[in-house]
């Protein structure tokens, strides 16, 4: 038996953005589950990151066997703490990705790491939701993607998202790459998470480094790439 590829979305995203690797995968044979966060979208409110981890958590308990566990981007903190512990989880992906330690608090965890334009897209709704401005999303983290996949980009424009009610707040008590191995692809054309951030966190933390000359979402611009590592690593399980 394989092991399923289970990928987790950035802030303001979903499971669409796996389409163009969920093609590469078919075509090599690869067991996958795409996830949605719950702390996307209006039923979100007062939802966090703890939230998205508790959710990716039961998928990979749904799928009963080994899994190769990825995230982007914000998907890299919700994997973090969806993995601690749990015995199916064989390999953590961090493409682009947070990468916290246990205990703290995503604001920290991204303050500093983040490049002043993606972060002038950001706005809060009365609510307390956060929206992203979809042209600097595009500008930030989709710069080398084609213009058909910009148009799947827009189609999902004006989604809120949730950080919870205390964004200072702890997020996980336990984080999963402490035990877990990893892999880490630095992507270093990227406009959102600065890579010299990815680096750091990569070196200090993550059991093997990769870099590519990819834009923050590989997974729409290099599609092919993320595919090829991820058919190495299920084949190493």
């Amino acid at each position: 038996m394989t092991a399923t590829i289970v990928l987790v979305p950035g802030a303001w995203s979903g499971a669409w953005i796996w389409e163009p690797v969920a093609r590469e995968l078919d075509e090599r044979g690869l067991d996958y589950r795409a996830v949605d966060l719950v702390t996307v979208g209006e039923g979100g409110a007062g939802l966090d990151v703890r939230d998205d981890a508790k959710h990716v958590r039961a998928v990979v308990d749904d799928v009963g066997g080994d899994v190769v566990l990825v995230g982007n981007s914000y998907g890299g903190a919700v994997i973090s703490g969806a993995s601690a512990g749990h015995p199916s989880v064989r390999r953590l992906v961090y493409l682009a990705a947070m990468m916290p330690r246990a205990g703290e608090p995503i604001l920290e965890h991204i303050g500093g790491a983040s490049a002043p334009d993606f972060d002038s897209g950001i706005s809060v709704r009365d609510d307390g939701m956060l929206l992203m401005d979809g042209e600097t999303e595009l500008r930030c983290a989709f710069q080398q993607a084609s213009l058909e996949m910009h148009d799947l980009v827009r189609a999902h424009f004006g989604v809120p998202m949730s950080f919870g009610t205390d964004p200072t707040a702890a997020a996980h008590p336990e984080v999963g790459w402490t035990t877990i191995p990893s892999t880490y692809a630095v992507c270093a054309e990227d406009h959102s998470i600065l890579p010299e951030a990815q680096r750091g966190w990569a070196k200090e933390r993550a059991t093997e480094v990769v870099e590519w000359d990819s834009d923050h979402c590989p997974q729409i611009s290099h599609p092919d790439l993320v595919a090829d590592l991820l058919e190495k690593l299920v084949s190493q399980i």
